[in-house]
């Protein structure tokens, strides 16, 4: 009996399945994310609308409940770091606004669950795709 036919149809399906789970990297600059949770030892969450975009791959801005913010990041597959972040002082921020201006920039990875997008650093922020 000819084992060929049989080691390539195996042979076949095995890397047809290993291509079917491989993880492909999420570019995250390409979509708009508005935070939907920020967790440090309790769980924030916003009444107003509070997103993140990235302008250009290494630029993104945060738009507040009365300000706007901006900086550079630098993103690789699952690591984030934020840096150079400016923010305008229009007037006072609410307390939601004021934890993501201080949680964003030390957030040094992140994943993908959905439509989520989770940010860990000194706190876990999470944000839904728009």
């Amino acid at each position: 009996m000819n084992m060929k036919p049989f080691f390539l149809i195996a042979f076949t399906a095995i890397m047809f399945l290993a291509l079917c789970k491989t993880e492909h990297p999420f570019d995250i600059t390409k979509f708009e994310w508005q935070a939907m949770v920020i967790q440090d030892s309790l769980d924030h969450v916003p009444v107003d609308e509070y997103i993140l975009e990235f302008e250009q791959p290494d630029k993104y801005l945060i738009i507040l409940k009365k300000n706007f913010c901006s900086g550079r990041a630098s993103v690789g597959d699952s690591r984030i770091h934020f840096t150079d972040l400016e923010c305008t002082k229009v007037c006072c921020e609410k307390e939601f606004g004021q934890l993501l201006q201080k949680y964003l920039p030390s957030v040094y990875e992140f994943h993908r669950e959905g439509n989520q997008l989770i940010m860990t650093g000194v706190a876990t922020i999470i944000f839904v795709q728009k």
